[in-house]
């Protein structure tokens, strides 16, 4: 079976000049326990063992940076994450960042068991930038609210390979991904994103007895609009565009998504116009968030 984080128990921690700890508890699971800290780059990891009746746990040699910590409870003794084990990160179902520029306490993780198992699938993007990629896991196509899940791409900045992802329950998801070129864990306008389905979100079922094992995303990159001065504003139920434009142009696309990144293609196409300004008519009464994007056709 696929993994999603292989932290393997014996391993060459990086020597660094400027190391601190990371400590804290972990609750909940039971058997051996393992917390681990992640540079949001997943280029290295560094563990520490949880005491038993204790439950805290200390990772010492740390370098400076940005982290993801995580725990879980290694029932099989694998030294893995495996489907049905209790995992937990610190930030709760999607991690939060832990700031490393000195020793840090009260990194408290409460675990719980993954129910809905594991879902694999294939990244794939064909530019030149690069970052950590990660895929996240929501409970609706409009991909708000905080993830339940994801996976990740370990040692490898490129956008391209086979990940493992794991939700915190059973159900019916929905997955979106991207290649964090800044480590902040969040997708930007300026980062390569994609969601499962291309340009319509599509539902996959995760259960104790449902793997897929399919969930292939390709990444794209932004297109950042040529215009000037995009300016966005809300009257009743329409929404107001206006921007300039001093070069010489042909007419402007306006696309609409309600995803979190708006991509450049025909099923999110809402008009072209020659003028610099453009009114969605009843959209605030249609949908409960968009995002547009205007690019200039020379």
């Amino acid at each position: 079976m696929k993994k999603w984080i292989v932290l393997g128990l014996l391993c060459l921690l990086p020597f660094a000049t400027q190391a601190y700890t990371i400590s804290g508890s972990v609750t909940g699971g039971s058997g051996v326990k393992i917390a681990a800290a992640v540079p949001v780059e997943l280029d290295t990891f560094y563990v520490g063992i949880v005491i038993p009746f204790l439950n805290t746990y200390s990772i010492t040699n740390v370098p400076a940076g940005n982290y993801i910590v995580a725990a879980f409870a290694d029932a099989n003794l694998n030294g893995e994450i495996d489907a049905g084990e209790s995992v937990g990160w610190w930030g709760g179902d999607f991690p939060d960042i832990v700031v490393l520029n000195g020793n840090v306490s009260g990194i408290n993780i409460s675990l719980a068991t993954a129910d809905g198992g594991n879902f694999y699938g294939l990244l794939s993007y064909g530019g030149s930038l690069h970052g950590a990629s990660f895929v996240r896991v929501f409970t609706n196509p409009g991909f708000s609210g905080n993830p339940v899940g994801g996976g990740l791409i370990f040692q490898n900045d490129t956008g391209n390979g086979v990940y493992t992802g794991l939700t915190t329950t059973q159900g019916t998801f929905y997955a979106d991904a991207f290649l964090d070129m800044n480590g902040n864990l969040e997708p930007d306008t300026d980062e390569p994103y994609g969601i499962y389905g291309g340009t319509t979100p599509t539902p996959f079922v995760v259960t104790p007895t449902t793997t897929p094992t399919d969930i292939d995303i390709d990444l794209f990159d932004p297109v950042t609009p040529p215009v000037e001065n995009l300016i966005i504003t809300l009257a009743g139920n329409d929404i107001q565009l206006s921007w300039s434009f001093t070069s010489p142009y042909t007419y402007f696309e306006i696309y609409r998504s309600t995803n979190p990144n708006v991509l450049p293609v025909n099923s999110q196409l809402l008009q072209n116009t020659t003028s610099m300004n453009f009114t969605d008519l009843g959209v605030v009464s249609l949908y409960e968030q968009v995002r547009y994007q205007v690019v200039v056709v020379r």
